[in-house]
Parts: structure tokens; C-alpha cells; sequence
């Protein structure tokens, strides 16, 4: 996901296509930024100032990884180097 469709984000979207990823979600208030993305290859846009925006995202989200896999996203647990006894 990347926040904001100017010159930062655009630049983003385009270093992440370059590497092999498949595309981002991308979010800003400005239609022509969210048409921008778009051109550029955004999977999807989301106005960020709509009233359901976290809705938009979350089916977008859905949309983009229909597997649901989000176990590469958790969070692992440091491990302990000291023992108790």
C-alpha cells in the first residue's frame, strides 16, 4: 500500500514494478494523482477522504491477495538467549 500518488509515491509504485512486484494499492484524495497511479499500474486507488475508505481498502486488500496469506506479515517473537530455571 502506498499513501500519497505524487512524485514520492508514483517513484515508489514504479521501484516496486522494476523488482518484480505485481503492483501496490495506492491511496490519495486527488482524483488525477489516483488516475495517475492507475496509468502507472496501480492494482487499485482508494480515496482516502471517501467515509469508507478503510472498507475500500480492506476489499481491495482482499482483491489483491484473494489467498489470503498474510502469514509473511506476523510479526515473529524475538527469542530468548537466556534460559530459566
Amino acid at each position: 500500500m502506498i499513501f500519497g500518488a505524487g512524485g514520492l509515491g508514483l517513484m515508489a509504485l514504479s521501484l516496486l514494478k522494476a523488482m518484480g512486484g505485481k503492483g501496490a494499492i495506492v491511496v490519495d484524495i486527488d482524483a488525477r494523482k489516483r488516475e495517475a497511479a492507475e496509468a502507472a499500474g496501480a492494482l487499485a486507488t482508494v480515496d482516502g477522504k471517501a467515509p469508507d475508505a478503510l472498507e475500500q481498502l480492506a476489499e481491495e486488500g482482499r482483491r489483491a491477495d484473494p489467498r489470503g496469506d498474510r502469514s509473511r506479515r506476523q510479526r515473529r517473537r524475538p527469542r530468548s538467549s537466556a534460559s530459566t530455571a
